[in-house]
């Protein structure tokens, strides 16, 4: 990885343009072969495309997070992975919802998604919230325990979806024929979608230090939407070839599996202290303010898909000016 950043640092920027915006065309192309493949994967296996959303184009997705995470707690710094999942959860409704949303206007979906996936969304984000605060004395952390419970809760979510949730199959015609093809399809679009994340953000952060933006803004937006780039380019992609369905899958499950996927791996491999590693103090914004907005963030959405059982524009602006109020709070930092 350094090797890379050094690559990049030493290119003229002209070249820097140019990697970035090879990385959006890669972006776009590999989300375009993802949805098309999860489409199929819907189809073939008979389970609705909120389903696929749910599980396999969400833990894809959600894979740039996971990589984050493992590497932060084999150095030991555990709160920057429940900061990098509860950040992202919150980007992923306010900024990538809230696009999504303004985009199409309005947003009509299957009433399972607010009644079950929904409601499991808000039941994990408690959760997190229960094991971040209690259970440890005086320390926050989530320890190996409390980390296979969410596993546990990951694998039983998993089992019913696939075991009781099946549709008739539809005779949709697909230009995906075989499922050597579909495999193939995700594959090269599951690697397009991160290589070309990962080259527009590498290749912003060199020009953003050359026209002398501050570290911790850079940190606040360009890296912090990295990781939420997958979600936002497959879910903006789903939106354009009219899989909302897909889109709004992608989103909750993404969420779910930040939490109880995600953070139970890196509880696993070492419990996660909510502590500021420099001052050995709790991290109180963690603590005390992206923990609780996720949370909030969480229930604002549920109650945007409640009201007459769709999600409109105005509901998508709320959301979009959450995201901006996170951002410019996250850089201003809190009194707490």
């Amino acid at each position: 990885m350094e090797i890379i950043n050094q690559f990049f640092n030493n290119l003229p920027t002209i070249l820097n343009f140019a990697f970035f915006i090879g990385g959006l065309y890669a972006l776009i192309k590999g989300s375009d072969l993802f949805v098309e493949s999860a489409v199929f994967f819907a189809k073939k296996f008979r389970v609705s495309e909120v389903i696929i959303g749910l599980t396999l184009v969400s833990i894809g997705t959600s894979l740039p997070e996971l990589a984050t995470n493992i590497n932060s707690a084999l150095k030991g710094r555990t709160a920057i992975a429940i900061g990098n999942v509860t950040g992202s959860n919150i980007t992923n409704i306010a900024l990538v919802a809230g696009v999504a949303i303004i985009m199409l206007g309005t947003i009509r979906f299957d009433k399972k998604l607010l009644t079950r996936d929904m409601l499991f969304m808000i039941g994990t984000t408690v959760l997190l919230v229960i094991f971040s605060y209690f259970f440890d004395g005086k320390n926050y952390a989530i320890n190996r325990i409390e980390a296979g419970i969410m596993l546990a809760f990951l694998v039983l979510y998993l089992y019913y979806l696939f075991k009781f949730e099946h549709v008739e199959e539809e005779a949709e015609e697909h230009h995906i024929k075989s499922m050597t093809i579909a495999i193939l399809f995700f594959l090269i679009g599951f690697v397009g979608i991160f290589i070309g994340s990962e080259l527009m953000v590498q290749n912003v952060i060199v020009i953003a230090k050359r026209l002398s933006i501050p570290d911790g803004v850079i940190g606040a937006t360009i890296v912090a939407l990295g990781t939420s780039l997958p979600e936002l380019s497959v879910t903006i992609t789903s939106i354009l070839k009219k899989r909302s369905d897909l889109s709004l899958g992608n989103i909750v499950g993404s969420n779910i599996f930040n939490i109880l996927g995600i953070l139970g791996i890196t509880g696993i491999i070492r419990n996660i202290n909510i502590f500021d590693k420099l001052t050995n103090t709790p991290d109180t914004m963690t603590l005390f303010f992206t923990i609780p907005l996720a949370l909030f963030i969480a229930l604002l959405f549920l109650i945007f898909m409640r009201t007459r059982w769709e999600l409109n524009r105005i509901e998508g602006i709320v959301l979009l000016l959450c995201y901006f109020c996170f951002i410019a709070l996250s850089f201003i930092g809190l009194p707490v």
